[in-house]
Formats: C-alpha cells, structure tokens, sequence
C-alpha cells in the first residue's frame, strides 16, 4: 500500500469520525474506549524504541561524532526557537483593539515551582520507565550509551548489535500498529468531536484562530520549506512520508505517540538519498528521542496565549515581561505545560483565573500543537542528520528569500486576522455584566431596588413590628447592594442574590410581599429603628459592636475571613501566620471589621474602603489588601479579574451571618428564627448555596447539541 493511499484512508477515517461526532454528541461516548484502546497501542514501543536507539546510536559513535551532534543540534533547535518565539511576539497584532476584557471563576493557588530534578534525574530508570518520564529516561540512555561508546569495540559490539535487533522489533510493532490508524483516527476523532462544545469554541474563538492559523502555517509550510531548502529532499516527498504520522499525532493529541513513525519515515527518505541503512540508523535513531526532550514548536507556540491572555483581561504586556515570556517562557516548556502556565500567569502579573480558559482551549488546540510538534521532529532531525552526514547546503540568498515570504504569509494571516475579528468580535462583559448568568429562580419576579425613605408613618414599639409587616402586606428588607454573592445588581440592573431568593421565602411564609431597601452599612441600627426596613438581609456578618444596636437571627452561614488582593501578589498572603509580623496596609468594607482585623494583626493600617469603590476601580490603590468574606472576595474578582480572592492557610478567623431586625422586636426574630430552621430543614438553603454562593449559576451545561438529538429528534 502506498504512502498516499494509506493517508487517504486515515484522512477518510478522520472525517468519518468527525461526521459521527456532530452526529451523535455525547453518545459518541462508547468510541472513547477505541480511541484510548489504540492510543495505549501506539505507546507500547516508545520508551522502549527510544532507551534502546540512544544507546545503540550513542554507543556505536565516537567522542567526535556525539561532539558534532551536540553543536549542529543545539544550532538548529535555537535557530527553530528564535523563529517560532518571532511569531508568538507577531501574534500580538492579530487581537484587535477594544475587544478584549473578560471575568473568570475561581482563582487558583499560587502555581508549585517546577521541579527540575524529578523531570531529568532518573534516579530511578524503572520508575522513569514505568511513570512516562521520558527526558529522564533519555538522560539515562545518554549515559549508557557515552559509556558504551568508551568501551572496546569487541565487548560492545555483542550489545549493540543486541539492541539494533531490538530496535527492529520495535520498529515492525510499530508498523503493525500504524495499520490500525485509519480505525483509530476515527474513534479519537469522533470523540473529541463528540464532547466539545459549540459555547466553549465560541468563547475562545480568537484564540482558537490564532493558534490554529499559525500551528498550521508552521507545520505544513515553514518547517518542510526549511527541509526542502536544506537537504535534497524535495517539499512534497518530505509533507507526503510525513502526513501519516501528522494526522496520527494530530488525532491523538500526542505526538509521542509517533516518533517511531517519525524516525521510520525520516530513515526512508535518508535511504531514497543514497544513505545507508546503517546511517540512517545511527543519525535518525538518535536524533529523534533527543530532540522529544527539548522543547518544541508546538509548546514554544503556546507562549503565544499570554499576550492573548493580556489582551483578553484587559491588559496588556510591558517590555520587561516580554523578555520574560521570550526567555522563562522558553525554560518553562521543558516541564509540563499545564505546570507552566500557572507559573508564567504568575510572573507576568496576569491573572491566575485564565489558567481556566488555557484548559479549554487544550480540548482543541493540544492537537493542532502536537500536529506542529510531529512535524517539528521530523524536520529538525532530518536537519541534523543531513548535518552529520555532511548533506546540509546552506544558501544564504535561498534562505532570506524563504524568510521574506514567510514572514509575508504570517503578516498576511495575522493582518487578516486582527481585520476580521475587529468586524466580528462584539465588546465582551466587563465588571458586573460579568455576573450576567445569575437570575432569581422558581418564577420570581425581578426584584426592584428602592432608594432608603422615611416610612409613611412613624414606626410602632419594637414588639409589634411583626404585626405592622402583616398589616400593611409589604416586608421591607433592607440590602447592601455590592454584597456578592448575597445582594447585588445583574447587568439588568435587577436585584439578585441569595439572600434576596430568602427574603422572597421569607415574605411568602409571611403572607406579605418583599420590599427591597438600599440602605448604607454605616446607618443599620437607624434604617432598622426609623422603619425604614423591618429587617436586612444582605450577608451580614455578624460582630459584637453591631450586637448591641440591632437584634441578630439565628446564623444561616458560616464563612471564612479571607483577602481580596492584587492577583500577582495573592502568594504573599497564602501564610496566614506570616502576616501578623507585616506592616500591611487593609481595608474594610464597614467598621465592623476593624477590631477584628486589629486584633489578629497588629500592625496592619486599618481604613475603611467601600467594596463598591474598588469594584469600580478594578485596583486596590495604596492598599496591600481588602478584608472580606472569601465568597464576596470571590465574586469580587470574577468583577475584576486583576483581583484575586485568597484564603489563608493557618487562619481559622470565620464570620457568623444572619439577619438583623430591631433591637426589641422579639415577635419577628422568633419568626425569622423559626423560619430559618424551617427552611434548613427543606434543605432550600443547601440548594440556594450552590447556586449563588458556590457559582453554579456559570455552571449550567445544557446537554451537547447534535444532529441525531436535537436536529432528527431520536432522543
């Protein structure tokens, strides 16, 4: 079978599966286990074929050879890295201006640095080999092999030839194993077109595009032009051997999967030169487990998300971080991607919530990179092999005239790019529009917020309070309209929250309608007593000065004291014992908080600061941190994402929330005391707190849309 008809059928394989996908949505589901059937079948002979090539290939070289191969390799790589990072810094201009700016979910802890010697050090090989920790694995290989290398011909020569049947084992599984590809390229394929969906590639889509573009742009015109310019294998011989293994790693989602397809195509197209089969071996099985070790195209293509990620929370990037991203972002790649991103939204100062759409975007774009990846393999070892058997030509002219027009396809597509999506691409949500996913449920009717305004009659002795609610029919609920999650305005400008879903019960067990106050923290004892409001409902933490102004409920939450904090800097108050000794400057949204915070830190600068105010604001300004509830400070920083939400480790400070009515009005705390058991009890607040407070508002996923389902009816 030809190397074009067997594309042709895992190209057909692909598209069926992407045909069954859109088909069936999630009931695809079956496929996955194909799909990760002939996935764990791919990766049978690596580790193997790699231990076993650099050793063989290392081994069977002298001190000058594995020299050569050190200098040519770490030219080509730099002179790859140097071209991919001009990308990533080109692919700033495809975002357009205004366009950007959006609001995550919750913040995640400081990233853990990378650890470097559990990544490279096989302090173990078995362990190495058992765990898939190929860069140690290699180290061990290079090891083994110098010191085979060293040793006299005779002894060695018994082992080597040992390991270069091995290898051949290797290669023929994996041949009998690459037969199967057409079979599980359509589960993959079918899969992941089955479970991703159609809102998440829409929220993502200028990522998406960018990435895609320039993945592709790299893979299957610059890195075969390099090729094709180098050595004398021509452009379509080199793409057409390859493509098999493209698709493959590109269905998969994993190019490790196929660098024994790799090396067996690189050695055809070596021995279609002229190049011995021994040769081959030596260069190309060497060559190719080495460099999987070493970042590639498709990983120092990721970099290009953080000028995306600054463009999409509204910042952008200073020089400084620039060099940052073209030098950490490079040494970071070398350890886990997921790992890296973290660590890299740290240091640029951007904020750790975009970790959650790097997440999402991986549904797709993993597999774009590891098509990249396959295909940066594959050349850049057939550029180092071409080196070491002398075969490399280099054109200075050929080769500017490459960069020329590939810089000017690049700047076509990212021109292109920025032209389109500013046309298309509306202004997204920012500050509150941001919370625009939560609404009172169970049929309630939008809630009107009234201005704070003396009663029409003055107010009757605090004990008959619960009969003045009943006899005019209306339950006046004082409320703090910026206390997320419990009381706050939705882009509509209606009042939702969980509390304001509790004030809606409460009044129903009333028999009266709610009413709702916007009233300030600092006047609660005077809106309670005037009768401007029977009662606030509005995440009120209780504390021991309010106690004596006003009667408190019975608790209804419990929450922990947190900080809300810039998002670079929310490591520095992870330790909640290291804070007692800092001279930190904090806020309070109320007075309440001060002696508290006080207390449990001494020479903290305590000033009040409206939480509206830095809402507005989306920056602390001189202050190191505001005082809140960790819900609050969680919303908050969904409002404005340059703020991060942190709970302290080793601090157990926690506030108690209830409700407060007038101090004397007995009849009506029983009432709301009653009430609240009542309602604990149904089970209404358990259920009222995983929507508003734990955010599944944002989490509602309507079943994935497919054309069996929701086009033909069958289910």
């Amino acid at each position: 079978m030809t190397d074009q008809r067997f594309f042709q059928r895992v190209l057909a394989g692909l598209m069926a599966g992407l045909a069954t996908g859109l088909f069936l949505g999630e009931a695809v589901w079956p496929l996955g286990i194909g799909a990760d059937v002939f996935t764990r079948l791919l990766q049978v002979t690596v580790l193997p074929y790699v231990l076993g090539s650099v050793i063989a290939g290392l081994g069977g070289r002298t001190a000058e050879d594995l020299k050569r191969l050190a200098v040519h390799g770490g030219v080509l790589l730099l002179l790859f890295w140097l071209a991919v990072l001009a990308v990533v810094f080109a692919s700033s201009l495809a975002l357009p201006a205004g366009r950007g700016g959006f609001a995550f979910s919750a913040d995640h802890p400081p990233s853990a640095p990378i650890n470097w010697l559990d990544i490279y050090i096989p302090s173990n090989v078995f362990h190495s080999l058992a765990f898939n920790a190929m860069p140690a694995v290699v180290l061990f290989g290079l090891l083994a092999g110098m010191a085979l290398g060293t040793m006299e011909d005779a002894r060695k020569r018994p082992l080597l030839d040992a390991l270069e049947g091995f290898n051949e084992a290797m290669g023929r599984i994996s041949r009998l194993i690459t037969r199967l590809a057409p079979l599980g390229v359509f589960a993959m394929t079918a899969e992941a077109a089955g479970v991703l969906r159609v809102d998440e590639f829409l929220r993502l889509q200028v990522w998406f595009v960018v990435y895609i573009g320039l993945a592709v742009l790299l893979a299957w015109w610059v890195l075969p032009a390099l090729v094709a310019l180098l050595t004398p294998i021509q452009y379509p011989r080199f793409v057409s051997a390859l493509q098999t293994a493209a698709l493959t790693a590109f269905a998969a989602g994993d190019y490790f999967v196929v660098l024994p397809m790799i090396a067996e195509a690189n050695k055809q197209l070596l021995q279609e030169q002229g190049v011995t089969e021994e040769d081959a071996e030596r260069t190309i099985g060497v060559a190719v487990p080495l460099l999987f070790n070493f970042p590639h195209t498709g990983k120092i293509l990721t970099l290009a998300f953080f000028p995306f990620a600054a463009w999409f929370s509204a910042a952008s990037l200073s020089a400084s971080q620039w060099i940052s991203l073209g030098t950490a972002g490079v040494l970071s790649m070398f350890g886990n991607i997921n790992a890296a991103v973290p660590f890299l939204l740290d240091l640029l100062q951007l904020p750790a919530d975009l970790f959650n759409l790097f997440t999402v975007s991986s549904v797709l774009n993993v597999r774009f990179g590891s098509l990249a990846a396959a295909m940066h393999t594959a050349a850049l070892s057939m550029l180092v092999a071409a080196s070491l058997l002398g075969r490399l030509r280099v054109d200075v002219k050929r080769l500017g005239r490459l960069a020329l027009v590939s810089a000017a396809v690049v700047g076509a597509f990212i021109g292109g790019t920025r032209f389109v999506f500013a046309h298309i691409v509306p202004p997204v949500p920012s500050g509150v529009a941001a919370l625009e996913g939560f609404v009172l449920r169970h049929g309630l009717p939008p809630a009107e917020v009234r201005p704070p305004t003396a009663p029409e009659a003055p107010p009757g002795p605090p004990a008959q309070r619960l009969g003045d609610v009943r006899a005019r029919g209306i339950l006046r609920v004082g409320v703090f309209t910026d206390a997320v999650p419990y009381a706050f305005l939705n882009p509509e400008g209606q009042l939702v929250g969980f509390d304001v879903e509790m004030a809606h019960a409460l009044a129903s067990s009333l028999g009266v309608s709610p009413r709702f106050i916007a009233i300030e923290r600092s006047r609660l004892a005077e809106m309670l007593d005037g009768g401007v409001c029977d009662i606030v409902m509005s995440g009120l933490v209780v504390t021991m000065a309010t106690a004596d102004a006003v009667e408190f409920s019975a608790a209804y939450n419990e929450e922990r004291i947190g900080f809300l904090v810039p998002d670079h800097r929310r490591g520095e108050f992870v330790e909640g014992p290291a804070l007692v000794g800092r001279p930190l400057r904090l806020g309070v949204p109320s007075p309440r908080f001060v002696e508290a915070v006080q207390r449990k830190l001494p020479l903290a600068t305590i000033e009040p600061r409206p939480l509206q105010d830095v809402l507005n604001a989306g920056t602390l300004g001189d202050l190191d941190a505001i005082v809140l509830p960790i819900d609050t400070a969680t919303y908050a920083s969904r409002i404005q994402p340059a703020l991060a939400a942190v709970l302290p480790e080793g601090d157990n400070t926690r506030g108690v929330m209830a409700y407060a009515v007038p101090r004397g009005a007995e009849s009506l705390r029983a009432f709301v005391n009653t009430w609240i058991e009542f309602t604990r009890a149904l089970g209404s607040f358990a259920d009222a707190h995983r929507y508003w407070i734990e955010g599944r508002a944002q989490e509602v996923r309507m079943p994935r849309w497919s054309i069996a389902s929701n086009v033909l009816g069958w289910w």
